[in-house]
């Protein structure tokens, strides 16, 4: 993050874990990856949600209720 550059390797089609911090003064989600830090553009642009994807079709489904 910032202006560092940072020498990092993922592979494509390989699974990561990753959790979400906020920072404290800001506000601004912080993505970690192995440890490594993304803000939310950086993440969203260069791996796939899945958690994200999930929470969007359950939302899909539980809204698309017949009346």
């Amino acid at each position: 993050m910032g202006n560092t550059i940072n020498m990092i390797s993922f592979s494509k089609g390989e699974w990561y874990d990753y959790h979400i911090e906020i920072h404290p003064e800001t506000g601004m989600k912080i993505y970690y990856v192995n440890d490594h830090p993304f803000i939310e553009r950086t993440f969203r642009a260069n791996f796939e949600d899945i958690q994200q994807k999930r929470e969007d079709k359950l939302n899909q489904i539980l809204n698309d209720t017949p009346e």
